[in-house]
């Protein structure tokens, strides 16, 4: 599922997609990174609920050209497969 279509969450869900974009955003610059542009509208869009969960993780990998089927398997620190992948 690509695209849910304006206004089609609660504000509720707005509200958490909200805090988990700052969230993260806050993580990357304790980090020194800067989103782009290109993430920042996509991030917008997801807050908006024009795009899911699913299409923001597929255009952030296509942006880091980190193939579709290693995202599941990276583990958050190291960017190499844990020991807990499955």
């Amino acid at each position: 599922m690509g695209a849910e279509g304006a206004g089609t969450i609660s504000h509720a869900e707005r509200d958490l997609r909200q805090r988990v974009v700052s969230d993260a955003a806050h993580s990357s610059a304790m980090a020194g990174l800067e989103a782009s542009p290109e993430y920042r509208a996509d991030a917008a869009a997801y807050v908006a609920g024009e795009i899911d969960e699913d299409e923001l993780g597929r255009r952030t990998r296509a942006a880091t050209v980190l193939p579709e089927i290693v995202g599941p398997f990276l583990d958050t620190d190291s960017r190499t497969c844990g020991t807990g992948c499955v």
